[in-house]
């Protein structure tokens, strides 16, 4: 009877042991995304003060004609649109950040581990919490260290905020018509503000692809222990 209780405490012990070095990994995986995600409120509002500047001068703009009026249209699709691109950005570029960073760690601990065990050989090691340690960050070395391909984390943060900056872009381009520096409402050459126009439409239109792909192919199909 003592045995078997004494049996359900060790496994109870064993079982909290591994579950506090999975907690600690979640967290230092939490805590790394978090420093990139508040970093990357920052850079928002940056952007953000630049954006209200622009967006207040057009929409003192008088809508003395319909063009004028689609315009500002245009400057609002534009910036729900490049919201999404950069919400994405920052998005792949935490997860990538997290990823590396419990990558790292669970390198280095498994790294010493191995050693630790490499003394006495794996059939030779009897400690549990050493052997159910280097299980746990091998593990975790593997699998953090191959994500960042399987999400593309790298491309996809590029392509999407290569899209923000497009659209960015679209909204001078939409200023610069709404202040008429090309004369065209001066000049009274409406034909050519509609032309602009119609070529923003098609622009914003063709330009719409998010980024959000996997490599499912990037897993390996199988992963050998080091020893």
């Amino acid at each position: 009877m003592f045995t078997k209780v004494l049996n359900t405490y060790t496994n109870i012990v064993h079982l909290l042991f591994v579950a506090s070095l999975v907690t600690l990994i979640f967290i230092i995986y939490s805590f790394s995304k978090s420093q990139v995600e508040g970093s990357g409120k920052t850079i928002v509002s940056n952007f953000s003060t630049r954006d209200s500047i622009i967006k207040k001068a057009i929409d003192n703009t008088p809508s003395t004609i319909p063009q004028i009026r689609k315009l500002k249209d245009q400057y609002e699709i534009t910036s729900s649109i490049k919201k999404t691109y950069l919400y994405m950005a920052q998005k792949y570029n935490a997860y990538e950040f997290a990823f590396t960073v419990v990558f790292t760690f669970c390198s280095i601990v498994s790294a010493m581990l191995a050693f630790l065990i490499l003394k006495k050989g794996w059939d030779h090691t009897t400690d549990f919490y050493l052997k159910s340690s280097f299980v746990i960050f091998f593990f975790s070395t593997s699998l953090f260290g191959i994500l960042p391909s399987v999400f593309n984390n790298t491309e996809n943060t590029k392509n999407n905020l290569a899209k923000y900056n497009y659209y960015s872009g679209l909204q001078i381009d939409i200023y610069n018509l709404v202040e008429d520096n090309q004369h065209y409402i001066k000049d009274d050459s409406l034909h050519l503000l509609d032309r602009s126009i119609s070529n923003l439409n098609v622009n914003i239109k063709e330009n719409q692809d998010l980024y959000f792909g996997t490599s499912i192919d990037k897993v390996p199909r199988d992963i050998k222990p080091s020893l």
